[in-house]
């Protein structure tokens, strides 16, 4: 299916995919939006590599290009240096394969475990352990 492209209002600027390259949430696929500016960076720290989605909120190179955008109402100019220019292509799809594999893995690994939990006498095992991460999600506020 075929995206149109439509054009803001006068009033409004758009720049679609300020992310990272690590991204596991918006892949390349689906952040294309024609005629619309993207800007893909690399991640800062191994911190926003692993979080990928969420690291978007922490990188200060993400942050300075919205906030520019905000407000000047317009699209900055593309600051990013060579290497993030080069390697951000090469990147971002193979971060995206990662991604769908672990939760491929995930996915499995859980219908996996409730199999066996329902099946074997590890049931009181596995019991045992949810409730240890349950615990320790509840310590981290989550």
């Amino acid at each position: 299916m075929q995206r149109r492209v439509t054009s803001p209002r006068r009033d409004q600027s758009r720049l679609r995919a300020v992310s990272l390259a690590t991204d596991g949430f918006v892949s390349e696929r689906n952040a294309r939006d024609p005629g619309v500016p993207q800007r893909v960076f690399l991640p800062a720290s191994i911190g926003e590599a692993v979080d990928g989605h969420g690291g978007s909120l922490t990188n200060h190179e993400i942050g300075a290009v919205v906030t520019e955008t905000v407000r000047s109402h317009a699209i900055p100019p593309d600051r990013r240096d060579l290497p993030t220019l080069l390697l951000t292509p090469i990147v971002w799809p193979l971060a995206a394969h990662l991604w769908l594999r672990l939760l491929a893995a995930a996915v499995a690994l859980s219908i996996g475990l409730a199999l066996v939990r329902q099946f074997t006498p590890l049931r009181g095992r596995i019991d045992w352990f949810a409730r240890r991460c349950t615990g320790y999600l509840r310590l981290r506020g989550r």
